[in-house]
């Protein structure tokens, strides 16, 4: 299987100045998303086209190493986005092709079946997160949202 583009760790800043050759690489298909997890996980969790992956990042500054924790092999994920559920830290919100799923961290697997997930899900959402009100923000295409066209101002 070939690599078109890939998430890279690349240079990580270390005593060893700008210009060393020395880094650390991950390869992920069709990568899209990161998010650096909080401190007591210290993971980098990335998404892409047919995985999710959590990798640790170890090593000394001057020779950076990443290595796999975790990671969830599926077909056609088409993985946009990755963000964390806040409110509920055993999950991530997961912006996929088709659909909005919840990733459940303890149990490495996808879930559809969230509180208020059958308005949240839809075809087109690029990114989706929730503030601590438990609000739900997307970003999602012109012709997936409605009403369709460009976004305006609602004061309701």
């Amino acid at each position: 299987m070939g690599f078109g583009a890939f998430l890279a760790l690349i240079r990580i800043k270390s005593s060893q100045g700008s210009d060393s050759a020395t880094y650390a690489e991950y390869k992920q298909p069709s990568a899209h998303g990161a998010l650096w997890d909080d401190p007591v996980r210290e993971i980098l969790w990335t998404i892409g086209n047919s995985e999710i992956a959590g990798l640790k990042i170890s090593g000394m500054a001057a020779a950076p190493e990443i290595s796999v924790h975790v990671r969830l092999q599926v077909d056609r994920l088409d993985g946009h986005d990755i963000q964390p559920v806040y409110g509920d830290a055993d999950r991530l919100w997961v912006a996929s092709g088709g659909k909005v799923y919840q990733y459940v961290i303890s149990t490495n697997s996808l879930d559809l079946s969230y509180s208020g997930a059958d308005m949240i899900s839809r075809v087109g959402v690029k990114a989706v997160g929730n503030q601590w009100s438990g609000q739900v923000v997307q970003t999602v295409t012109d012709d997936a949202k409605t009403p369709k066209g460009g976004c305006s101002t609602r004061n309701n």
